[in-house]
């Protein structure tokens, strides 16, 4: 038996080697940073490649040649190879663009010149402007980014450049975005000795040697009406006058039925000294350092409140003396509970109360299940967060941060699958059944998330949209599931199995006692706890919602990773001041409103989300919404509340034994 588990844990460890070795050495970011990048010689051609085109109004994303734009020299080629395990998975690669940038080499370029816009067509550029739709362009394995300002000063940076604008006011509003300004930074790899200076054609002779790396890109994307006539004779990537580029000119080239679009576009270098990570690490410090101080009266108002809880706690709770009574009784027959109760009242009482502490809840294999899954959550989340903090990841993108989010969650079904089984056999008094409790961990939440992405991507479908997967791609992830994500958990399960039981001080009853009265306001009101850890995380929450879904830049992890540590402490005292009252009033049902207590969090989620339903264009963009919102509030409530269960065990364990 000893030799079959070793070699049934042989084979789950070396195929989860051989999941690592495939994620980190092809499909996902360089640890280190952002994606280290090639390095290029000084005249090189380098290519930028095109995403689809998105919008946080609609959540339809589309294809970027489904519009009236110029094409490649040689042909749209196929998606170009997947840069990361997500997009690989669901075939969501980008595509070769005609925009060329030769290195060191500052230049203004005709690119081409549409046919005669169709009435089709025009009609499809208005209604992507009218729904904010953005272009997603990467040149170097780097997203392009376009700043935000108002009255001079930079708000922050959103990914891609917009499809066109619309200036209310006017009989035709609609102007599309045909001329784009390139600022890239440069690293050189050897010799790099003077920071801000510019490069040219001037220089492109100077440094063969040397190597320089893309590091930065910024985009401006203008409107502009030419003169009728004068590129006619142009081809493409002939010279072209430099243009002053401003968002919104009085001479725009707007969408009419019938007209040729010129598409043009300006390349600048500048040399930097940064290395990739560390100017995005710079800029994007200057860019939050005037939010610092809302996340920081977050993290201190949710000082505040872990303060008053504890001190809630240990006054209300911990100094009396009832509470310390637990450890004084042991198991009684049942014949004998209501005898000795008549007799000797309230201390048999307490006797009675105390042999159901540690029964076994109702629903005590969902119980373990959602245990594990939020442990599962618990661990990705602080690792995933922690390291990007720390820089030893980056998630510039959000097909990077779906990659190592699958990554994690695939490795940490390995801690599921012991936490699971650990409750289970601690709760029994023995680990048969361990099997069926691992196999509801892995298909309880993984199943959820995989029919609303089902249902999701069924929409995507029937609109026509590139975020469509085929069958292929969720059988790929069936396969990561059935291979990778059920051997670990019962790789988990086998473990905590394998290990010592909690020695429990108190016997359990063998039958569990009817509560006579029950208060069902109280009931009511450990929902209500649910407030405290959602209000913890609600200011980090919004500003990873804001960045996913319009394309913002996020590098506010360190107040992410502090918010998160606060959430558990918040999550922890709650749960063990609702198992306190509940034990209070001899009510045994403590597993269930430890759990409930804070993972209620996900409730207030989940409807703070649909009050951000804002300016959707369809019902299918408010149902994407909502699926995508379901998945968030789910996990906010496993976390939540596998923090609650564990701690308010191992809070009653610490009291029953005297230790507190």
């Amino acid at each position: 038996m000893a030799r079959h588990s070793a070699s049934v844990m042989g084979f789950v460890l070396l195929v989860v080697l051989s999941l690592l070795y495939l994620c980190f050495n092809r499909f996902s970011p360089v640890l280190g940073g952002l994606q280290v990048g090639r390095e290029h010689l000084l005249g090189e051609e380098v290519y930028a490649m095109v995403g689809s085109l998105t919008s946080p109004y609609t959540l339809l994303p589309f294809s970027y040649y489904g519009l009236p734009y110029c094409r490649p020299p040689g042909g749209i080629k196929t998606p170009a190879e997947a840069e990361n395990l997500w997009e690989m998975l669901m075939r969501q690669g980008k595509h070769n663009s005609p925009y060329r940038f030769r290195i060191g080499v500052n230049e203004s370029l005709y690119l081409c010149a549409t046919d005669p816009l169709t009435g089709p067509e025009v009609e499809l550029l208005k209604e992507r402007t009218d729904d904010i739709y953005s272009v997603n362009m990467f040149l170097d394995g780097l997203p392009l980014m376009r700043r935000i300002e108002w009255h001079g000063d930079l708000l922050g940076r959103q990914l891609g450049f917009p499809v066109g604008y619309n200036r209310p006011g006017l009989a035709s509003a609609h102007s599309i975005v045909n001329h784009l300004k390139f600022l890239v930074l440069l690293h050189e790899s050897m010799g790099s000795r003077a920071e801000g200076s510019r490069t040219g054609e001037a220089g492109a002779g100077k440094g063969e040697s040397s190597g320089y790396k893309v590091v930065g890109v910024e985009v401006i994307g203008c409107s502009v009406m030419w003169p009728t006539g004068s590129l006619l004779e142009h081809n493409m990537f002939d010279r072209i006058p430099p243009v002053e580029c401003q968002p919104e000119t009085a001479a725009s080239r707007l969408i009419r039925e019938g007209d040729r679009v010129e598409f043009t576009y300006e390349v600048e270098f500048l040399k930097s000294n940064f290395s990739r990570s560390a100017r995005q690490d710079g800029d994007l410090k200057s860019i939050y350092e005037p939010y610092d101080t809302i996340h920081q009266s977050s993290i201190l108002n949710s000082l505040i409140t872990i303060i008053v809880l504890t001190a809630f706690l240990f006054f209300k709770f911990l100094r009396r003396t009832e509470v310390r009574d637990w450890t004084r009784h042991v198991q009684l027959d049942v014949e004998s509970h209501l005898t000795t109760l008549v007799l000797c009242g309230e201390v048999e009482r307490q006797k009675l109360v105390a042999g159901d502490i540690f029964g076994p809840p109702c629903c005590m294999k969902l119980l373990c299940a959602l245990t594990g899954n939020g442990a599962q959550i618990v661990c990705v989340a602080i690792v995933l967060t922690s390291s990007a903090a720390l820089g030893v990841i980056s998630v510039p993108s959000q097909s990077l941060l779906l990659t190592w989010t699958l990554i994690l969650y695939l490795i940490f079904g390995l801690v599921a699958g012991y936490v699971s089984v650990w409750l289970w056999t601690n709760i029994r008094g023995g680990f048969e059944g361990w099997r069926s409790v691992c196999w509801w961990l892995s298909c309880f939440f993984s199943g959820i998330v995989f029919l609303i992405l089902s249902a999701v991507d069924f929409i995507y479908w029937q609109e026509g949209s590139t975020g469509f997967a085929t069958i292929s791609s969720f059988l790929r992830l069936l396969g990561l599931w059935s291979c990778i994500l059920v051997p670990l958990t019962y790789l988990g399960g086998m473990l905590s199995a394998r290990s010592e039981l909690m020695q429990c001080p108190l016997i359990a009853n063998k039958f569990n006692r009817q509560i006579l009265k029950r208060n069902n306001w109280s009931s009511v009101c450990v929902f209500l706890w649910g407030t405290l850890p959602f209000s913890t995380i609600l200011v980090e929450f919004f500003y990873v919602l804001h960045s996913i879904r319009f394309g913002m830049s996020y590098d506010t992890y360190r107040f992410l990773v502090v918010a998160l540590i606060l959430l558990v402490i918040v999550c922890a005292e709650v749960s063990v001041i609702v198992t306190c009252k509940s034990l209070q009033r001899d009510d045994w049902h403590w597993w269930w409103k430890a759990f409930l207590a804070p993972g209620s969090s996900g409730l207030y989620m989940f409807l703070y989300l649909i009050m951000k339903l804002q300016r959707l264009s369809s019902g299918a963009s408010v149902l994407i919404y909502i699926g995508y919102s379901v998945i968030a509030a789910s996990a906010t409530a496993l976390f939540t509340g596998a923090i609650g269960v564990l701690v308010a065990l191992f809070f009653i364990h610490c009291v029953s034994i005297r230790k507190i």
